[in-house]
């Protein structure tokens, strides 16, 4: 897959903002499902060294919580309001990426 294309909607959104909004999600389940995908999306091909340590900090308090049990429907929605684009959310809820 090309990261490129998870990214590129990005730009129009900082990453306080993004933390800010998945903050805001009320399930932590689907929460943590929406920083999972938003982490490996944004940070997954980076050296963890080259990460800001407070974004480490926050994704890894999400990521070390195993699988979550969400419906893609709604995780999709969930990626929606944080700030990708519909097709992508879509793409990226899809059962077999969890």
């Amino acid at each position: 897959m090309n990261r490129c294309r998870f990214t590129l909607w990005k730009k129009k959104i900082s990453n306080d903002e993004l933390r800010t909004r998945i903050e805001m999600i009320d399930s932590p389940a689907l929460k943590s499902a929406v920083a999972c995908l938003v982490y490996y999306d944004f940070f997954g091909g980076q050296f963890r060294q080259d990460i800001p340590a407070h974004e480490l900090e926050y994704y890894y308090s999400h990521i070390d919580k195993g699988p979550m049990d969400v419906d893609c429907d709604v995780l999709a929605s969930a990626l929606r309001w944080v700030g990708y684009p519909d097709a992508l959310a879509k793409e990226r809820a899809a059962k077999e990426l969890l």
